[in-house]
């Protein structure tokens, strides 16, 4: 109960310090942008989304989905699977209600944070200054530099296909956003799809 009680702060200490550095620097864009803070979540698309966008957002969430679970197919078939010692590892520390719990955490925390600022900050700036197509791509691009970072320790065909992955998540995510002109429908994407991604890579990869 202690082991599981440690991993619970540790991970909602990740949630907060995460979600609230990504706050920061939507906050410091906005304030260099605007001049004022007046108005800061609607400028960073915490708003309603915009009326019959539902369906067709749900046909891209899908489709990005889908491109995900190809990924690990690929990586399956190919490579044995994602890096399974590790994600072993991680599954026997943690009893099965805690492990659904940080599940659910992690997920909110890629899905608030990243989105604030990625879509949130990032695609909107480049969305009012270029035309869609240009603007998706180049904030997709932007949105997977940071996870070179993150995958660079892991073998070449996973790292390579897994940034491959989060460009093409980058390009779904923007066009929900354009679409709904807000990142709420982002925000739940991105949290749905990392709370139901991360099971698969555990127990069937």
């Amino acid at each position: 109960m202690t082991k599981d009680i440690t991993l619970l702060l540790l991970q909602l200490g990740n949630l907060f310090v995460s979600i609230g550095i990504w706050l920061v620097l939507a906050v410091v864009f906005c304030r260099i942008k605007y001049k004022t803070l007046k108005g800061f979540w609607g400028n960073i698309g915490i708003r309603k989304p915009k009326e019959k966008t539902l369906g067709g957002n749900i046909i891209i969430a899908v489709a990005g989905y889908l491109f995900t679970i190809l990924m690990y197919i690929v990586l399956k078939v190919v490579n044995g699977g994602m890096t399974a010692e590790l994600l072993a590892k991680e599954r026997e520390a943690m009893s099965v209600p805690m492990l659904l719990l940080c599940i659910l955490i992690v997920g909110l925390r890629s899905g608030i944070g990243e989105e604030i600022f990625f879509r949130g900050v990032v695609a909107g700036h480049l969305f009012e200054k270029m035309k869609f197509g240009t603007a998706n791509i180049l904030q997709a691009l932007i949105f997977m530099l940071p996870h070179i970072v993150t995958f660079f320790k892991l073998p070449g065909l996973e790292s390579g296909l897994l940034l491959v992955n989060a460009f093409v998540f980058g390009l779904a995510a923007g066009k929900i956003m354009q679409r709904s002109e807000s990142i709420v429908p982002t925000i739940i994407y991105h949290g749905v799809v990392n709370i139901i991604a991360i099971p698969i890579a555990w127990y069937l990869l």
